[in-house]
């Protein structure tokens, strides 16, 4: 074979190494941006900050409105069950009190400064601070076991004791005894009783004192507990807080679609258009 054959076979029969093609990339295409998810902002009050949650009080109010009728039901069911409790099922209780006026010195007299015209700052500090004393006294063991010998009633002290309270009156010398039991009578007469015995005993433990009392017991024209007006006034407003707190956590965990704001507030996308309802039901017609 010659050289020009050689020549022609190489050019016919080997192929030229293929250059790759080099095509042109995609351009890459931006994304959509998301719309930004749209909260109600709540009445007067600022954007959230992220990852909190607004609680719009307009549809609260306005779920509250339109059940008025429960809210108001409630609260008088719960006034008539305070009122019926209050009435007929709790036992009613009388109280007859007397006050105890202390002094540091015996007799009752009031000390004077030497110009006469001033009571005497140690004395009335000193009577102040023996009134928390002989009101412990007041509610002993042996005051009240002496008092109900006196009164003659059939009760021991475990049984009187919770039924006697004496409290000092702020910032003064005088002590406040209230006696409180099922009865009007028996409440007056162990509140003379403990009146009639305390002075003796007083005055004997806590040497150089005296008492006076400016205040006698008095029979109990009604009942000091229950308050059956304030009990009422309280479970119609209890009724009516439970009735709010309902309808609200209702309307807060409703998670059905009303409307278009509906949809964009769970989904965080715009609605761009809406597909009218023309199904008409009426009398002697059907749906579409």
């Amino acid at each position: 074979m010659s050289d020009l054959d050689e020549r022609i076979n190489y050019y016919v029969y080997e192929s030229e190494p293929q250059q790759p093609v080099s095509r042109p990339e995609p351009a890459a295409v931006p994304e959509p941006a998301q719309a930004p998810r749209r909260r109600r902002a709540s009445a007067g009050a600022s954007a959230a900050a992220p990852g909190e949650t607004e609680i719009d009080l307009i549809p609260l109010l306005q779920a509250m409105l339109k059940k008025w009728w429960l809210l108001l039901a409630a609260a008088l069911l719960c006034a008539a069950a305070a009122f019926l409790i209050s009435r007929y099922a709790i036992t009613p209780m009388y109280s007859s009190d007397f006050t105890v006026y202390v002094s540091n010195r015996a007799g009752g007299g009031t000390t004077y400064t030497d110009s006469g015209n001033q009571l005497s700052n140690d004395d009335i500090n000193a009577s102040r601070n023996l009134a928390q004393t002989c009101a412990v006294i007041l509610t002993s063991r042996s005051v009240l076991n002496g008092a109900v010998n006196d009164s003659g009633l059939d009760i021991s002290y475990e049984e009187v004791s919770p039924m006697v309270k004496a409290e000092v009156q702020e910032s003064t010398q005088i002590i406040k005894v209230t006696v409180t039991t099922d009865s009007p009578e028996k409440s007056l007469q162990m509140a003379q009783s403990i009146e009639k015995v305390s002075k003796q005993y007083i005055e004997n433990i806590v040497n150089g004192s005296s008492v006076v009392f400016p205040d006698s017991p008095q029979l109990a024209k009604g009942p000091s507990s229950p308050n059956i007006l304030k009990n009422t006034a309280v479970g119609f407003l209890l009724g009516l807080l439970l009735a709010a707190a309902f309808v609200v956590i209702r309307e807060l965990t409703d998670k059905r679609v009303r409307s278009e704001s509906d949809l964009e507030e769970q989904f965080g996308i715009p609605v761009i258009g809406t597909i009218p309802d023309y199904r008409t039901t009426g009398k002697g017609g059907r749906s579409a």
